[in-house]
């Protein structure tokens, strides 16, 4: 039996298949696998922020040092929204 990292906690309702994530240069939140990872295994996967580079047609992800020929995302969501700086303690 295959476990996966989606069995063992609450469903993310919010990811969408990458064949429809945006390809318009915006950064997102992509779920990806490292493409070394054994099939049956799926706690390889983990989230990484990338966007679509228009002029090489495929994904480019941070940190960089992970490669682009190294994952293959599976999924994506929207960024959440950026923190208000404004309630800041001044620490």
């Amino acid at each position: 039996m295959r476990i996966g990292r989606a069995e063992r906690g609450p469903a993310m309702t919010s990811w969408k298949p990458i064949e429809d994530a945006p390809k318009d240069g915006r950064s997102v939140l992509l779920w990806a696998r490292l493409a070394s990872a054994p099939a049956e295994r799926d706690d390889f996967s983990f989230p990484v922020v990338g966007f679509w580079h228009i002029a090489f047609e495929r994904w480019k992800v941070a940190p960089a040092l992970l490669g682009e020929k190294g994952l293959i995302p599976t999924y994506w969501t929207e960024l959440p929204p950026e923190p208000d700086m404004s309630m800041s303690d001044g620490c």
